[in-house]
């Protein structure tokens, strides 16, 4: 499994050295795309290379390291180092799920609380590149914002919440150390959004992993993650103003 466990290491960081490198290039002509059909061509392209290489590749991942059961039950071969690993926290997998639900309960409170902020807030004010370029401008824009969303939080947590710290962790031993450096490669993933967009990416992949850990159910993080992601490409638009309401609902003639 140590050599399988490489290969998978050395492709997904080879997979997401393309990916930043590819943002760099061509994400700063997108802030500045107008042309909401293009805008979509490129949300397009960004759900395709997604899907693949994080989505049907980690699939691959995890049949290589005969771990598909991961993605309905916590990997067993994780789960006693897990157990060692939050002692400190409960000696049994009710306790230490109940403290998971708790930190998920806990991130929720801020997250709708910044949600009501850009109602009272104008784009103006915010930078234009980052995240920002990704918020829907129409209705048909806000449907790619949906699938996207759905997408990032599926593919990206089987990646980066279950594979790779998996594969990790036969490389190392090291529980923390794994889901540590599959966090940080989550982070930088989001490279396009600068600096700040990384760093804020990260300390998010940080409590999700957290939240994985403690209630060992993939499918929690994600909801959330999904949750998250329509938050910021569909409804924040809302609040900003790129995006009334009326114009989110209303149906036109060359919707797609």
């Amino acid at each position: 499994m140590v050599l399988t466990s490489w290969i998978i290491l050395l492709i997904s960081i080879a997979f997401l050295a393309h990916q930043v490198w590819d943002d760099f290039k061509t994400f700063p002509a997108f802030v500045e795309e107008t042309d909401s059909a293009k805008r979509r061509n490129y949300f397009r392209k960004m759900l395709v290379e997604s899907s693949l290489k994080y989505g049907v590749a980690a699939i691959i991942g995890l049949a290589a390291l005969s771990s598909l059961n991961g993605l309905i039950n916590y990997p067993e071969i994780l789960n006693a180092a897990r157990m060692e690993a939050l002692s400190f926290m409960g000696s049994t997998h009710g306790e230490l799920a109940r403290i998971g639900w708790i930190v998920a309960a806990v991130f929720f409170i801020p997250l709708a609380a910044t949600t009501v902020i850009p109602f009272i807030q104008k784009i103006e004010d915010l930078p234009k590149g980052g995240a920002v370029a990704l918020m829907a401008r129409n209705q048909k824009e806000a449907r790619w914002g949906y699938l996207l969303s759905l997408n990032a939080g599926v593919v990206e947590e089987i990646a980066f919440r279950l594979l790779l710290p998996l594969a990790l962790y036969f490389i190392t031993g090291n529980f923390i150390l794994s889901y540590v450096i599959a966090t940080l490669m989550f982070g930088i993933g989001h490279a396009y959004q600068g600096i700040g967009g990384i760093i804020a990416t990260t300390i998010i992949g940080l409590i999700l992993t957290a939240i994985y850990v403690l209630t060992a159910q993939l499918w929690l993080v994600v909801v959330i993650h999904v949750l998250v992601d329509i938050r910021g490409l569909v409804i924040l638009p809302i609040g900003l103003g790129l995006m009334t309401p009326e114009e989110a609902t209303q149906t036109h003639p060359d919707a797609e």
